[in-house]
């Protein structure tokens, strides 16, 4: 029985790496999209940028939530 438990807390801490491992991906994605806004030469691809950017953080929220259960 002590095994089993093992064995299911192993699996949470895979779930939980590989989840970590999206998150820091998101957020090398979402630094990616804020460089490229502060050299955008128009506003229009500024703001092009700036909702891609909160669409990426809303996503990255969801993430978070589903890690965690809750956005601290």
């Amino acid at each position: 029985m002590e095994k089993e438990m093992l064995e299911m807390q192993l699996e949470e801490v895979k779930r939980l790496d590989r989840q970590y491992e999206q998150l820091e991906q998101m957020l090398l994605y979402m630094r990616c999209l804020a460089e490229q806004a502060a050299v955008s030469v128009t506003s229009a691809e500024r703001q092009e940028l700036q909702q891609e950017f909160n669409q990426a953080l809303a996503a990255y929220e969801q993430m978070v939530e589903g890690a965690t259960g809750t956005i601290h």
